[in-house]
């Protein structure tokens, strides 16, 4: 058993403390989009595959409220540094909240949008070490404790949901000769089903990887290839060189259905997201933008939403900009936050892998970085 303890709440009304509260620059309504609700000092960690809950935890810069109220809690603790929301779209009522002994590693829904499943930091359990990790079932009320035995050596593994019980997971081996694969596990006991070497003698880099919302197809890109493989058994559905290098930080964005992939390469010292076609892996269109820091595509293919940390005089303003996919034409600028310029001023203004979301319905963009904005798309 984990020895880790946890609060389990649920149905509550939004607090004004968390959600009204603003950040940044008060940005516009647009025809596009509008924004209907800000989360200060929390990270979007994923969307539901059926677009309707979106799971946040704190920031950094996260300071507990005073006073939130978050209904019925079985354990009325105010809301910690390590607390998991999972809060339904629309009406703003936290489904559940889970606080957690520990940092969060890396948390996602199942493929039924009722199972969370949420990595933890490594950790030693008598004479074995490992990563814990949860399965919080916000639709019947329960939690359940799972560890997973730790690989010797420089190797590191994170995981991600798939169909119920089954895991996606990455490992990369460092040491001399740096390689990456993705396995499938079984759960409880992450019971290795499938494994495929995905780069030898390339140095990995994170966030390498984005599984679309459907959880059928996985995009995994190296230094300069780009492919996409199906979940349920990893073949190749198609593999290629990029026509540039991927910058340090991939960044990859998969259609809800993997009918479309993007990812932004550098071409001559200038930087542009390439489109490419899902299910044959030709490009479709090349979008020039600026140091991409977030990417999203639109579930139904239409729309490229590109972050980027923009400079206002003494600030970085993360910013979206979409444009339309067939076309290439900008649709829309929208603006996040504003972050002043000083220490680690780039980080705070970087969307990262799952910083940009769309809703599977396609009613709602999210937007986070050191903060969450949901905007409903018009």
């Amino acid at each position: 058993m984990l020895r880790r303890k946890f609060t389990f709440g649920f149905a509550g009304a939004l607090g004004a403390s968390l959600a009204g509260a603003a950040f940044g620059q008060a940005e516009r309504a647009s025809e596009w989009a509008r924004p209907v609700r800000n989360f200060k000092d929390m990270v979007l960690l994923d969307v539901s595959p059926d677009g309707r809950q979106l799971c946040l935890y704190p920031s950094e810069t996260f300071e507990p409220p005073r006073g939130l109220k978050r209904g019925i809690v079985r354990d009325a603790t105010p809301l910690s540094k390590h607390t998991l929301m999972v809060i339904e779209l629309g009406s703003w009522t936290i489904l559940s909240s889970t606080e957690l002994r520990g940092a969060s590693v890396n948390v996602s829904f199942f493929a039924d949008s009722t199972v969370l499943y949420a990595e933890l930091e490594a950790e030693r359990q008598g004479d074995r070490s490992g990563k814990p990790g949860l399965l919080i079932d916000f639709a019947k009320t329960k939690v359940e404790e799972t560890f997973e035995p730790g690989t010797a050596g420089r190797s590191t593994t994170s995981y991600r949901a798939l169909a119920r019980q089954l895991l996606l997971g990455e490992q990369r081996n460092g040491g001399g000769k740096d390689t990456a694969s993705l396995f499938l596990a079984q759960l409880p006991g992450y019971q290795e089903t499938r494994r495929v070497l995905l780069t030898e003698g390339r140095k990995p880099v994170d966030g390498a990887s984005m599984i679309s919302s459907d959880r059928k197809f996985v995009a995994f890109a190296t230094d300069r290839t780009l492919q996409l493989r199906r979940t349920e058994d990893l073949s190749v559905v198609w593999a290629q060189e990029t026509a540039g290098k991927q910058p340090s930080e991939k960044l990859l964005s998969v259609s809800a259905t993997g009918s479309i992939v993007a990812a932004p390469v550098e071409r001559k010292g200038l930087s542009s997201v390439i489109v490419y076609d899902g299910a044959t892996g030709k490009e479709v269109t090349a979008i020039s933008s600026e140091t991409v820091t977030g990417l999203a595509v639109s579930p139904d293919g239409r729309y490229l939403a590109i972050g980027v940390a923009a400079k206002d005089k003494s600030d970085l303003v993360p910013t979206v900009r979409v444009h339309e996919i067939s076309s290439g034409r900008s649709v829309e600028v929208l603006t996040h936050d504003r972050v002043p310029v000083g220490k680690d001023a780039s980080s705070r203004a970087a969307f990262g892998p799952r910083g940009i979301q769309f809703t599977v319905d396609g009613k709602f963009l999210l937007t986070s970085t050191m903060h969450t904005r949901a905007w409903q798309l018009t």
